[in-house]
């Protein structure tokens, strides 16, 4: 959501008056009332159901429901909606975004009965195969076939198709080798500096003896009960750690803030015996959540090998924070670079008892140091405002071809 939000927010500064085409509020779970949506972005909602929700009877329904995502439903209600806001408004480009793949379908739809240019924000792959295990993801084998069909779609019709990591992108275009290289381009996911700005005064400096207090890490975040992101070897290791006592409740804090399995780790961290060093936190408000990031003595990242191709969102807000950060990730995946670029050489394997000790001990023996100036500036490129200047360009561009084509033909 942070994506999608601040880039309507800073389009305009380059240009582009961006309007949004949405779900009424009763599609979502939960809602926030506190988003700083610009007044002169104009945002559309049309009916969409969550078939989980809205269309089950005694907590089932008919898979079918559920093709490409629970939010099918909403394909009826928005290409009519946005057919009628091309015929407003006359937008010069249609633009989706995923993880909800119907997104897709819809923007493909509209920019096939409009003929307007389309980008496909994918960010992520939407359907992977990890060679390791040998499964693919999502499991669903017709969930897959309709997702592979929008991407396929997309890969022909699309005017870019845009992702967060190289990983990703090279996904696709090993997929659709056909397709035209120059459609594909990369946006990372980013920070919002005006956010920072806003909770500098909140930001504590550390007391001179900040090596001899408790160190406090933390995990700011989800952490899906999955082989992908399961803390469990590490809270293995902490447990070690702590039996030969190199680790306690007096050097030592671990918080994890909104984990969205509290109660399955919970008992896992009571098993453990870790309750007086490992704390779950309830989930914050947004503004909130970065000041804690930013006044913690380090932050933690969990990523299995299985998301490769992938960078955690949250990443680029941890590496805004100027915190130390330890990296249970797969040294061949895009966070393992990331993090290596910006000299976080404290990684290990998120099932690795052993490198996780060995590496979370000396992660503690090197907090407290000033980050590098090199970096301050590094970091910069991943602004959002950075980011959404890029995607003006690519907007720019798309709109320079059309305008070229269209003075050929006049000629």
């Amino acid at each position: 959501m942070q994506r999608t939000l601040r880039f309507s927010q800073y389009l305009g500064e380059f240009g582009w008056h961006p309007m949004v085409l949405t779900v009424n509020p009763a599609a979502h779970e939960n809602i926030s009332n506190g988003l700083d949506v610009p007044e002169q972005v104009v945002v559309k909602r049309s009916l969409c159901l969550d078939t989980a929700r809205h269309l089950a009877f005694r907590g089932k329904y008919l898979n079918c429901l559920a093709w490409p995502d629970r939010w099918s439903s909403w394909i009826f209600s928005a290409v009519p909606k946005g057919l009628l806001l091309n015929w407003q408004f006359k937008p010069d480009v249609i633009w989706s975004t995923y993880p909800i793949a119907t997104a897709h379908y819809i923007g493909w739809a509209i920019s096939r009965l409009t003929g307007k240019p389309w980008v496909a924000d994918f960010r992520d792959p939407m359907v992977e195969f990890n060679a390791v295990t040998q499964h693919w993801a999502p499991a669903d084998r017709y969930v897959r076939k309709f997702r592979l069909w929008i991407e396929k779609q997309a890969a022909k019709h699309a005017a870019k198709l845009v992702f967060c990591t190289d990983g990703a992108k090279q996904i696709c275009f090993e997929r659709y080798p056909w397709m035209d290289p120059s459609k594909l381009c990369v946006i990372e996911n980013g920070y919002d500096e005006k956010v920072f700005q806003d909770i500098s005064a909140q930001v504590s400096i550390p007391p001179p003896e900040a090596e001899k207090r408790k160190k406090t890490l933390l995990h700011s975040g989800v952490l899906y009960y999955s082989s992908d992101r399961n803390p469990q070897v590490f809270l293995q290791a902490v447990r070690e750690l702590k039996e030969c006592g190199k680790v306690s409740s007096d050097n030592l804090e671990i918080i994890f803030r909104a984990s969205g399995y509290d109660s399955v780790y919970q008992d896992m961290i009571n098993q453990l015996g870790l309750d007086d060093i490992v704390r779950l936190a309830p989930a914050i408000p947004y503004q909130q959540a970065l000041t804690e990031m930013a006044n913690v003595d380090g932050l933690l990242i969990f990523q299995g090998a299985t998301s490769n191709p992938a960078v955690p969102a949250k990443l680029y807000e941890y590496l805004r924070c100027h915190k130390p950060i330890l990296g249970l990730v797969d040294e061949q995946g895009e966070t393992a670079k990331l993090l290596a670029d910006f000299d976080m050489h404290c990684r290990a394997p998120l099932d690795d008892v052993a490198k996780i000790q060995t590496n979370l001990q000396a992660f503690m023996d090197a907090l407290g140091g000033a980050p590098k100036a090199e970096h301050l500036v590094k970091i910069q490129q991943y602004s959002r405002r950075s980011l959404t200047a890029r995607l003006a360009q690519t907007l720019n561009e798309l709109v320079e071809i059309r305008d070229n084509q269209s003075d050929n033909l006049k000629h």
